[in-house]
C-alpha cells in the first residue's frame, strides 16, 4: 500500500497557525516507511514556526460488557 501526504494548499504556502495531523496505520509487525521528495520549513528559534513530528503510538481497545 502506498500513499501521498501533502501540506494544505500545496504547492503554495499554507496559512499561519495551521495544525495538521495524519494517522498512518498498518497491520501488526509491518513497516511504515516515510520518504520525502522535498521538505522545507520556515526558519525560527527552536522550530517555533514549522515542525514535523513522527511518532509511534499504541492504542488499546477494550469492550465494555453490559
Amino acid at each position: 500500500m502506498t500513499g501521498t501526504i501533502v501540506s494544505p494548499n500545496y504547492p503554495d504556502n499554507y496559512g499561519n497557525n495551521m495544525y495538521e495531523e495524519y494517522r498512518i496505520t498498518a497491520p501488526p509487525y509491518s513497516e511504515i516507511k516515510l520518504f520525502f521528495d522535498y521538505f522545507e520549513v520556515e526558519e525560527g528559534w527552536e522550530c517555533e514556526y514549522d515542525s514535523l513530528t513522527v511518532g509511534k503510538f499504541h492504542y488499546s481497545c477494550s469492550k465494555m460488557l453490559l
